[in-house]
């Protein structure tokens, strides 16, 4: 079986935790090259991840993952797009819509995926609920959501620019239907 060879660009909060989880379990993936800008990260994944040194040579890698803070994504999108290889980056793509467009733009010039994350529906409490959902009868009044944040840092846009897209993601696929008008 051939295996598709991804390079993971951030390890920090999610990545470990759901990236590389989820990549080292598929028998059709290999990760074959990290960088992070802590040192200390790198040294805390497992032995069998592969080095940073020439991270975005298309000889080395198939496709990469960007899991690194928002306002970094652009750079490191576009970098790897330039070599024509393929992106999966957490959202949000960028944090500025001209940027987000000048990406859309390059990976159709370039013939190469950019495609961005949404997981919260792949997440085991998310699938929980939908079950629930889906098993029963009742007809749905109203659903809340409470998440909080620690820290003050909104270089990321802050709570409702953070969370806000999982819910217009999530809400439609846990109830089946679209949403007509917010």
């Amino acid at each position: 079986m051939e295996q598709t060879r991804i390079g993971l660009i951030g390890v920090g909060r999610f990545c470990p935790n759901y990236h590389i989880p989820n990549l080292i379990q598929r028998r059709d993936v290999e990760i074959t090259a990290v960088c992070d800008i802590s040192q200390d990260r790198l040294d805390n994944l497992p032995e069998s991840l592969g080095a940073s040194q020439t991270m975005l040579d298309p000889d080395l890698v198939d496709g990469v993952v960007v899991s690194t803070p928002n306002q970094y994504h652009y750079e490191q999108c576009k970098l790897a797009l330039e070599r024509r290889i393929p992106v999966l980056v957490d959202k949000p793509t960028t944090v500025t819509v001209a940027h987000a467009k000048e990406l859309t733009t390059l990976s159709q010039a370039q013939e190469c995926l950019l495609m961005t994350a949404f997981t919260r529906r792949f997440m085991a409490s998310t699938e929980y609920v939908r079950s629930q959902l889906a098993s029963s009868s009742d007809d749905i009044q109203y659903m809340t959501a409470v998440q909080r944040r620690a820290g003050g840092n909104l270089v990321d846009g802050g709570m409702l620019h953070t969370r806000t897209v999982h819910i217009l993601d999530v809400l439609p696929w846990l109830v089946g239907q679209r949403i007509v008008a917010v």
